[in-house]
């Protein structure tokens, strides 16, 4: 076991060089070992996995006609391209992991050959026609990635890899949950912010032809940062000339806006006419106001003072702002860091204008430009400064050196090729030799040139420098802007000029490196983003109209008996029996076809966005209080019952004790001043869940018939003053000035009361208030706390009033004036007679019930949802309002209501004015929703 651990930890050892890590690197390893596992599992040597990945994203549109296509080269001073630092793998390493079998060395294994379908027709009949005389079988392979090493990449971003608390997302805090649950004696889950990628990338590609080719290197750039789960968005976006007029027009007025988390990132090559006319550069100043953004170059430095670059002003440039726009940056001219000038010369002014940093996909300039995005002020980037030229005067466009279509003399392809040694990698001129062997340029066969001959290649830049050198050409073709479909060629000079320094054996040895690629990476095959090819007997001549397609790689029978389907293994079998028949057609001339309609779909555009306003809601933990109250019962053992008619009545006694509850504090209002009086705020009380029996029973003295039949009503936990509502709180909400977001119904009058003149009136319950009013105050405390606010049901009043007693009061069978406000002069069941006080009492006066309720029997009666019935029959039982269904009124459409807006609703509890049997548990009675009243 020890030996099979150590022999898998050489295998992984090996991958992460090959990846481009040293070998001695530990803290890279360690790196790699995370974003292994933030990729779960996803980044694992692609020979050990199976091959998938993202769609393929659709083929960019034709853009900008007269794009500039070839950029001049002026011969400049050779410059020595930097060596790379990267160990290549090991071929002895031992593996542990399942792999591909190696190709097979058998000279006399036979071969099919494997055929572009560029240059097949685009009419589908002429296609299918020419698919069935050639015998062909079509076959998709997957494309080559361009970023073939990606860790060194995300390694370099790991600044950027920044994290935030989600704003509605709550996951579960173990430790606090287990505190909090151990400090409160039950079960109370606490959540925190669910932690959650900070920063947002926006890929964009530049327009043109010429950029149109970079497309698949745009997309697996977007698929390796997506992959990666360490940003909020990747998103990718094709730059659109259209855009410049409105983005320029937005600088001219000054509009900013960002939100400091997104981060933008434009694949350009500098070279398109919009460069050179200045606009793009107030394009870039309008994107760099939402978010820093940066250019990621698809050409060598040393190619790019033969761009529109070169109207800038070269710059080192700093920053201390995290995630800052770019007119934050610190810029210092190269010119002040030369040695000679700082100590002769008196230091360059920091130029004006656009700042921007100018990278490469190389790790090396990706690794400083993330630190100082994120305000490393040790961290230096490279860039320019491009000033903000008008776009009515612009530069002047560079000169081609080769034309398109010229026709040059063998000593002028020398010298071509020539300057372009002097100012090529060797990278570049090794991959220019092999496409003079190619037999056929199109972008996935270059893509997979460049894989087998320079494999440890981080970006692809020699590919970069080959397309631009002016020694290769577009064919002519229609117009099609397919980057798999585009072929390139060698000039003819040029061409000739390769040739006749290749020997026959390196001309197949390019056939043998495309082949030897696709058998590694044979599993890939139709996945991600793929392109067509053609499979054909080699000993079967190809008829006419198909000798233009090229022959790029050979295909073994073994190679072809891992590819599902039957054609595949016939054709197999046909090149080991050497027949040299054609494999049969996939579809036979003896079917006959019926013709099938169908229905098909069409993308069309969407109409222009409108803007909608939506509720959301998220849960809130709360931060519950224990509340202490006291409570008050009549007790029993005083003789208290139901006297005959006659008898002298006594006085009950009252046993006062203490109790506790749960509740929290909604605030109404902030105090300005800190020495003013503390503002009102509302105190809910937690109701627990439970059963009760609702309504009175028939042996209830002073009972009526609407109060029954008795019946069982089963109600969840809920929240609910612990007093009516005051004078204060309803004037504070009555006066607040309405929001942008909220929506309110009716006008509230601050003083509606009837005894606002008394000096303790704020802490007396507010009346004449109408049950529209009550439920105007529900709706404006539930719009600005962001919680949901309302009358009680019946069945919640009830429940909350008995708070688990079964007499006609909560303190007892009796009632007193010494324990509620109501009208003295009448008794109930064996109570006395007492005060009648003609007027309201502050509230929370008379003890509270056992839940911490006050003022539940008299004072004032209290509104509910309800619409009134006459008994109980067809009631809820889940303490639900029992409301009628909506009635379309049927009066004159001047009338606003509905008939059911204008039915009786109820009310609960009693008042200061009425009978002691109107103040019991039990009782009910309803008004119209529009009446207020002084006791009410």
């Amino acid at each position: 076991m020890a030996d099979l651990r150590r022999q898998a930890l050489q295998e992984l050892l090996a991958w992460w060089v090959e990846q481009g890590g040293e070998p001695g690197d530990a803290r890279g390893f360690a790196d790699w070992l995370w974003l292994n596992h933030s990729f779960k599992g996803r980044q694992l040597p692609r020979r050990y996995v199976p091959a998938g990945g993202l769609p393929s994203a659709p083929v960019p549109e034709a853009v900008e006609p007269d794009r500039v296509d070839n950029i001049s080269l002026d011969h400049p001073t050779p410059i020595a391209s930097r060596p790379s630092a990267l160990a290549p793998p090991d071929p002895h390493t031992p593996s542990v992991f399942p792999s591909s079998p190696a190709p097979a060395d058998e000279p006399a294994e036979a071969v099919a050959r494997l055929l572009s379908s560029a240059l097949l027709p685009n009419d589908g009949d002429v296609r299918e026609q020419l698919l069935r005389r050639t015998g062909a079988v079509p076959l998709l392979l997957s494309q080559m990635p361009l970023l073939q090493r990606p860790l060194p990449l995300l390694m370099a971003l790991r600044p950027l890899l920044q994290k935030q608390p989600h704003p509605r997302w709550r996951v579960l805090d173990e430790e606090r949950s287990a505190e909090r649950s151990a400090d409160l004696g039950r079960p109370w889950p606490v959540f925190s912010p669910r932690k959650v990628p900070a920063v947002e990338v926006h890929l964009w590609l530049d327009a043109g032809v010429a950029m149109a080719v970079w497309w698949p290197l745009a997309q697996d750039l977007q698929r390796l940062l997506a992959s990666s789960q360490a940003f909020a968005q990747v998103a990718l976006h094709r730059f659109c000339l259209e855009q410049l007029e409105e983005a320029t027009s937005a600088v001219r007025r000054g509009r900013q806006s960002s939100d400091g988390t997104t981060l933008h990132l434009l694949l350009s090559d500098t070279a398109g006419r919009h460069w050179w006319d200045g606009s793009m550069a107030l394009w870039l100043e309008g994107v760099a106001q939402q978010g820093p953004v940066a250019i990621v170059h698809t050409l060598p430095m040393r190619y790019w003072e033969r761009t529109a670059l070169r109207s800038g002003t070269p710059v080192t440039l700093s920053n201390g702002r995290e995630l800052g726009p770019n007119s934050g940056y610190q810029a210092v001219p190269l010119a002040n860091l030369e040695p000679r000038r700082r100590s002769t010369a008196a230091p360059l002014p920091p130029p004006e204008g656009l700042r921007l940093p100018v990278l490469s996909l190389d790790p090396r300039d990706l690794a400083p430009w993330a630190a100082l995005v994120m305000g490393d002020r040790l961290a230096c980037s490279g860039g320019t400064v491009l000033p903000l030229a008008d776009p009515s005067q612009p530069l002047p466009l560079p000169s081609q050196a080769v034309q398109a279509d010229a026709q040059i003399s063998p000593t002028e392809a020398d010298n071509l090729w020539l300057a372009f040694c002097q100012q090529a990698s060797p990278e570049a001129q090794r991959l220019m030799r092999k496409m003079a062997a190619a037999p056929l340029l199109t972008l996935p066969v270059l893509r997979y040139l460049l894989a087998a001959e320079l494999p440890d290649q981080l970006a692809p830049l020699p590919l970069a420098e080959v397309l631009v050198s002016g020694l290769v050409r577009r064919c002519e073709g229609d117009g099609e802007i397919n980057p798999n479909l585009v072929q390139f060629e060698l000039l003819p000079a040029v061409q000739q000029l390769l040739e006749d320094q290749l020997d026959p054996y390196r001309k197949v040895k390019v056939i043998q490196a495309i082949t030897d690629l696709l058998e590694r990476h044979w599993n890939q095959q139709g996945r991600r983003d793929s392109f067509q090819t053609l499979l054909t007997d080699p000993r079967t001549p190809l008829p006419a109209g198909a000798e233009g397609l090229a022959h790029i790689a050979n295909v073994t029978a073994a190679m072809l008996d891992r590819l599902p389907g039957q054609p595949f293994r016939e054709l197999a079998q046909e090149l080991r029996t050497g027949t040299g028949s054609l494999p049969p057609p996939l579809w036979p001339p003896a079917v006959a076809f019926e013709e099938e309609v169908f229905e098909t779909a069409q993308l069309v555009e969407v109409p222009p966005l409108e803007l909608v306003r939506v509720e959301t809601a998220w849960f809130e933990e709360l931060n519950l209080k224990p509340l202490k109250f006291t409570t008050a019962k009549i007790q029993p053992s005083a003789g208290v019952r139901f006297r005959a008619k006659g008898e002298t009545a006594r006085d009950p006694e009252i046993v006062f004790s203490e109790g506790s509850a749960w509740c929290f504090h909604e605030p109404l209002g902030e105090s300005r001043d800190a020495t003013a009086q503390p503002l009102p705020q509302l105190t809910l009380v937690e109701i627990p869940t439970g059963t009760f029996l609702m309504g009175s029973p028939s042996d209830e003295p002073e009972r009526s018939a609407d109060e029954g039949p008795q019946h069982e009503v089963t109600l969840q936990g809920f929240f609910i003053s612990q007093t009516p509502i005051t004078l204060a709180q309803w004037r504070q909400v009555a006066e607040w000035s309405k929001q942008p977001a909220e929506h309110w119904g009716r006008e509230l009058n601050p003083n509606p009361s009837s005894f606002d003149e008394q000096p303790d009136s704020d802490q007396r319950p507010v009346e004449n208030v109408s049950w529209h009013d009550a439920m105007e105050f529900c709706k404006r405390l539930s719009q600005r706390t962001g919680r949901t606010y309302t009358l009680p049901s019946e069945a919640q009043w009830e429940y909350a009033c008995r708070a688990g007693s079964i007499t006609p009061f909560h303190f007892g069978p009796t009632i007193t004036t010494e324990l509620a406000n109501y009208d003295g002069n009448g008794s109930y069941a064996d109570g006395t007679k007492g005060l009648y006080r003609r007027q309201t009492t502050p509230v929370g006066m008379f003890p509270a019930n056992d839940w911490g309720l006050h003022d539940m029997h008299g004072n004032v009666g209290e509104w509910c949802l309800d619409h009134w019935h006459n008994s109980y029959e067809g009631a809820p039982a889940d303490g639900s309002a029992w409301l009628n269904p909506t009635v379309p009124n049927k009066k004159p459409s001047t009338e606003k209501a509905n008939d059911s807006e204008k039915e009786p609703r109820l009310l609960r509890g009693g008042s200061w004015d009425d009978s002691p049997r109107v103040c019991r548990s039990a009782y009910r009675y309803h008004l119209r929703p529009d009446d207020a009243y002084y006791d009410v």
